[in-house]
């Protein structure tokens, strides 16, 4: 192997979302949109991204904050 090739990175927890950014459901959503929503077509793509952005904007005027400990199932049925 010469130091060319190229060597598949097994991503990580702390690669994707280093822990100050843990506790976001922000940051979380913005590692799913680059890794999973990114994979169809541009539409999907929007598609998830606007309904997560709406989920997000709703779940920070129910409880003042994007800490995923605040979500409980009343939220979710909410």
């Amino acid at each position: 192997m010469t130091s060319r090739d190229l060597v598949p990175r097994k991503p990580t927890a702390v690669t994707l979302l280093p822990p100050e950014q843990a506790e976001s459901l922000v940051a979380w959503c913005n590692v799913y949109v680059s890794l999973e929503a990114a994979a169809g077509s541009e539409n999907t793509a929007e598609a998830k991204r606007c309904d997560l952005n709406g989920f997000l904007d709703f779940f920070v005027r129910a409880v003042g904050s994007d800490h995923p400990d605040d979500w409980m199932r009343s939220l979710t049925l909410g």
